[in-house]
């Protein structure tokens, strides 16, 4: 029994934009350590158009400046 869907896009409207492009990149493969250095050396090019498609799929509006401010 997962999320009911209200559940679900209660939380992604609090997700912050990082919090969003780790989860997208976890799902799209990237070795969670990896990802955790994107935090200090911001996205790599290579991923960036595919997390990008997964905000549109998703409907979360992503700032794509995020990709070169790490938190």
């Amino acid at each position: 029994m997962g999320l009911a869907k209200t559940d679900y896009l209660s939380d992604k409207a609090r997700m912050s934009q990082w919090e969003f492009i780790e989860k997208a990149a976890i799902d799209l493969g990237v070795d969670a350590e990896a990802v955790r250095k994107w935090r200090v050396r911001g996205v790599p090019h290579q991923w960036r158009l595919a997390i990008v498609d997964a905000a549109d799929r998703d409907g979360f509006t992503l700032d794509r400046a995020e990709f070169d401010r790490p938190p």
